[in-house]
């Protein structure tokens, strides 16, 4: 399965640093994961471990005001509206109140009772 994961990235071109890329083996389903496909541990630990040292982290202005672009939006009845996105700039705070911009003209300020 690896060389045709890897004969794929050569197909689509990709560089030589692409190439190299890590390979780690899981089952989520499992909850187990390793570097080797006999050597796998009880935790996923070792596939968080790789995503932390290859995955760059976000590029977030901390001292700006909150920025965020919702990217999903869903309804409970109990809880309200529901938006999931990507914070871009700033940090909620506690007790959380945003102000949302619907459209160019638009804008409404809202709670956030979850982070």
């Amino acid at each position: 399965m690896l060389d045709k994961a890897f004969d794929l990235f050569v197909d689509l071109g990709a560089t030589d640093e692409q190439c190299d890329f890590p390979v780690v083996y899981a089952s989520g389903f499992q909850g187990t994961s390793g570097l080797e496909p006999d050597k796998l541990e009880d935790t996923l630990e070792p596939l968080f471990d790789v995503v932390m040292e290859h995955v760059p982290a976000p590029d977030v202005v901390m001292d700006g005001p909150l920025q965020m672009l919702i990217t999903n939006l869903d309804y409970d009845e109990h809880k309200g509206r529901i938006a999931l996105g990507r914070i871009n700039s700033g940090w909620v705070l506690h007790p959380p109140l945003a102000h949302s911009v619907l459209h160019a003209t638009t804008a409404e300020y809202v709670y956030i009772s979850k982070a």
